[in-house]
């Protein structure tokens, strides 16, 4: 049985390490893939059969509203469900 896989897109390791935890502590079975930034994750959707994508919104370079924008437009990625997420810092 093939296991649920979620790609986790920050630039922040301490943000990806974090999310991970709570998916781990909440679901079983589940496959983790981790990028640093939008050329890692692309090499990782095009690797690996990705049920959802987790992604900060604010990155160099490419962002996360970016990266949703490109793989809308891409037929073998345009139904992954993305979630972007963001930090508010007060």
């Amino acid at each position: 049985m093939h296991k649920f896989s979620v790609l986790i897109i920050d630039d922040i390791e301490e943000n990806i390490y974090s999310m991970k935890l709570i998916l781990n502590e909440y679901f079983e079975d589940i496959e983790i893939y981790e990028a640093l930034n939008v050329d890692e994750a692309l090499l990782c959707i095009m690797r690996n059969d990705i049920n959802l994508i987790l992604s900060d919104v604010q990155m160099p370079g490419v962002d996360g509203f970016d990266l949703v924008n490109y793989l809308k437009d891409i037929e073998q990625t345009k139904d992954i469900p993305i979630i972007l997420v963001s930090a508010m810092y007060n």
